[in-house]
This record gives structure tokens, C-alpha cells and sequence, in this order.
């Protein structure tokens, strides 16, 4: 019996990740009628980042998820500005909808 929460675990753990990209998906392209596929490569970073502070530096938990969130964020404000900015600006870019 004690394999139940196990297997509940790294089913819905996984899947509610998953489902939060999804939704983010939705969101990013409802609001700016643009697909923005830089979520998905924004999410992997965020993963490698987390991973090289706690695992290879040897931070704590919290100190490496609180600089993850601030350099993911700072990341994605920049890569915004640089290009998605500048390429909805441009009229002969036809929008997905």
C-alpha cells in the first residue's frame, strides 16, 4: 500500500507542471494574438539554472528557486524586449488566429 502515494506523486506532480505551461500557452497567445515559443525554452532554463545552483553549487533550496524566478523573469523581460517587441511592430507579420 505505501507505493500509492508514490505513484499518485509522480503522476500528478508532472502533470501539473504541464498543465501550467499549458495554460501559460493559452494565456501568452490569447492576450497578444501571438504564439510566444520561447515559454517552452524559458521553462527549460529555469530547470538548468535551479539545477546548477543546487546541485552543482551547493545552494540552498529556497536561495536557488528565489534567483532562478529573478533571473528567469529578467531573461524573459529581455528576450521580450529585444524581439517580440520589435516583431510586433513590423506590419508584414500576420498574426496566428
Amino acid at each position: 500500500m505505501s507505493i500509492i502515494p508514490a505513484l499518485l506523486s509522480n503522476i500528478l506532480i508532472p502533470a501539473s507542471i504541464l498543465g501550467l505551461l499549458a495554460a501559460g500557452f493559452a494565456l501568452i497567445h490569447s492576450v497578444t494574438r501571438m504564439m510566444h515559443l520561447a515559454q517552452g525554452a524559458m521553462a527549460i532554463v529555469a530547470g538548468y539554472v535551479f539545477y546548477a545552483l543546487y546541485v552543482q553549487h551547493g545552494w540552498s533550496v529556497w536561495l536557488a528557486v528565489i534567483f532562478t524566478l529573478i533571473f528567469t523573469t529578467a531573461l524573459g523581460l529581455v528576450s521580450w524586449g529585444l524581439i517580440y517587441e520589435r516583431l510586433r511592430n513590423r506590419s508584414a507579420i500576420s498574426s496566428a488566429g
